[in-house]
């Protein structure tokens, strides 16, 4: 089984990656060696996470109708967008991201000899809170929220 890593890119688009079966040794800068297995973290501002309603019951009806029930919520064409999503009751979490620069980040991954398992919002890492709460991470000059919705 190939080595996983996690692998995020700082401001100036320079990637880093953590070895995920030995975080004791630090995070590493530049590209991980071929053949590992990628979780990508994405910089939380371009993520958009949010809930919304379960549309559909099947899996393949709900993909087609959830970015219409959401459109109104999003300032790019939805044609432009991912949507992931996950969640088994009437309310859904959802993740939308822009569909393009995923494709060149994955085109990117598979040209070096990588392979992504699984992307998520450096948001969606910090711990969960309490309604009506909130979570600051303060990273350099950026600022990450995590609320409760």
């Amino acid at each position: 089984m190939p080595e996983r890593v996690l692998l995020q890119f700082d401001p100036q688009g320079e990637p880093g990656w953590l070895d995920l079966a030995r975080p004791e040794a630090g995070p590493r800068s530049g590209w991980p060696p071929a053949g590992r297995e990628i979780v990508l973290l994405l910089p939380a501002e371009s993520v958009l996470l949010t809930r919304a309603p379960r549309v559909a019951r099947s899996e393949g009806v709900l993909r087609q109708a959830l970015p219409f029930a959401v459109e109104e919520r999003l300032a790019t064409p939805v044609e432009q967008l991912h949507f992931a999503f996950s969640g088994a009751g009437d309310t859904v979490e959802l993740a939308v991201t822009d569909a393009q620069h995923l494709r060149e980040l994955l085109a990117e991954l598979e040209s070096r000899g990588l392979a992504a398992v699984a992307a998520y919002s450096e948001a969606s890492l910090l711990p969960a809170v309490e309604p009506g709460q909130g979570l600051l991470l303060l990273d350099g000059e950026r600022v990450v929220l995590r609320g409760a919705e």
